[in-house]
């Protein structure tokens, strides 16, 4: 299969079932490391937690969690993080715990450069769950999505900056799996729902939508892996102006302003500073950007 930097939006990705099911396997030959734990971070009984014999689709979120608040090398390498993806992702996609989020922990163990099966089995399970929650409110297959406030009463769509983040961190996981951003952005805004623009809004409001990881875990091109992280939010960033505009942003939250105040407000807020975070961007930086991840993309600069 030929890579390319972007891909098409996945129109019509499989149930929530059988996205992860695809990763589960897609994923299958990554193995965790069994020895060499490091005893700063993992005492002897995290590790056998973390080793305990379950079928990987039964292991419970908190045996497993430690591995992704510490360095892969400290645990179960980089394989073993991408091993554990597919049950992070059903157990654990909104735990605000981790940082960089699961997709930003792939990004950090090379998920760039995985073979395509990988990369594509992501996209449509990421997609899935994105269409789920923009259209619905449901981020199936991908779960931890808690209440906005403990026991309050109110749901996550009933929280405007709770709602906001779940669909962040839905479309930075879509940019990162290289769905194309003009397909991406326009989608959304034609979504329509009071959950997908008010995410729109809070992108507008951020410097940038991906955050390059502090260190990468490959063995060489981590420099390459950092300014494609760069050009690919600047690509991000450039289609979501370009489709989200002051206009359209006061179009979206008038209708919201009796039926959902606080997301008509965050919108609102968006539009007003909307010229102040318009990047400059033309299309000869769109082209060398394109260019530059396509190169890192099929090149030999980045090797796990």
């Amino acid at each position: 299969m030929t890579m390319t930097d972007f891909y098409d939006l996945p129109v019509d990705p499989p149930a929530p079932d059988d996205a992860i099911k695809a990763c589960y396997r897609a994923f299958a030959g990554h193995a965790a490391l069994t020895s060499g734990f490091c005893r700063q971070c993992f005492d002897v009984e995290i590790e056998r937690r973390i080793q305990r014999p379950v079928p990987l689709h039964d292991k419970a979120w908190e045996d497993f969690s430690f591995i992704f608040h510490e360095h892969p090398d400290c645990s179960v390498g980089a394989d073993g993080y991408l091993h554990f993806l597919p049950r992070a992702l059903e157990t654990a996609f909104f735990d605000d715990s981790i940082y960089p989020d699961l997709i930003g922990q792939a990004v950090k163990c090379g998920l760039y450069v995985l073979p395509e099966p990988e990369q594509a089995a992501l996209r449509r399970a990421c997609t899935r769950a994105a269409k789920g929650w923009f259209e619905v409110g449901d981020p199936a297959p991908f779960g931890g999505l808690d209440p906005p406030c403990g026991n309050c009463g109110r749901s996550v769509m009933d929280s405007a900056w709770r709602s906001a983040e779940v669909g962040r961190k839905l479309v930075v996981a879509l940019v990162h799996a290289r769905v194309e951003p003009d397909q991406l952005f326009a989608w959304l805004a034609g979504i329509g729902t009071p959950q997908a623009w008010v995410c729109l809004a809070d992108l507008i409001n951020d410097d940038v939508i991906l955050d390059s990881p502090a260190y990468f875990v490959v063995s060489r091109g981590e420099d390459a892996l950092e300014e494609s992280v760069e050009a690919l939010d600047r690509l991000a960033r450039a289609a979501l102006f370009a489709e989200v505009t002051e206009d359209r942003l006061l179009e979206a939250a008038l209708p919201l302003t009796e039926t959902h105040p606080e997301h008509a407000q965050r919108i609102t807020n968006a539009a007003d500073i909307w010229s102040a975070r318009r990047p400059t961007y033309n299309e000869a930086d769109r082209v060398r950007d394109r260019d530059f991840v396509l190169d890192i993309l099929t090149g030999d600069q980045v090797a796990l």
